[in-house]
């Protein structure tokens, strides 16, 4: 069976943006392994909407064909409100409490997420706001009674 897993918008963007980084060829290849379908790619309609945020066109392009092309699941906020409800879990209330465990808004929400869909790892490059924070951030969801995922980076799959 495929491993369930959320890639962290900057996975992505290294890939497809950073020619001469040293994660650029490890996230490549990453991707490659993606677009083989190796893994069950869910993607939280939350990282496109950031991504048409910003300003550089044919880059947030790239990365939203990307996401909508390779994922298996693409998670609506719709999905999601109705998934809190039906497991009685406060969305706001986790965010914050990930939130001051230092992890960043937008990556607590994916840590949420991928909980709440029961999605085994989180793959992402991010080590200070996210990837060091994995065992604060496991400890919030089991007081919510939620599943613990994994953040990896890519070379741990």
């Amino acid at each position: 069976m495929k491993k369930k897993i959320i890639v962290d918008l900057d996975v992505v963007t290294v890939a497809l943006w950073d020619s001469r980084g040293k994660n650029t060829e490890l996230a490549r290849n990453f991707l490659a392994r993606v677009e083989r379908k190796e893994f069950y790619l869910g993607t939280p309609f939350l990282i496109i909407e950031i991504v048409l945020k910003w300003k550089h066109e044919k880059l947030k392009n790239n990365i939203k064909e990307f996401f909508v092309k390779n994922s298996e699941k693409l998670i609506t906020d719709t999905e999601i409100k109705e998934k809190c409800d039906e497991l009685n879990v406060d969305y706001e209330l986790i965010l914050n409490k990930l939130e001051n465990a230092g992890i960043k808004r937008e990556d607590a929400a994916l840590v949420l997420v991928a909980s709440l869909f029961s999605f085994e790892c989180l793959v992402t490059f991010n080590r200070i706001h996210l990837k060091n924070k994995e065992e604060e951030a496991n400890k919030i969801l089991k007081e919510w009674k939620l599943p613990t995922i994994l953040i990896l980076g890519p070379e741990e799959l």
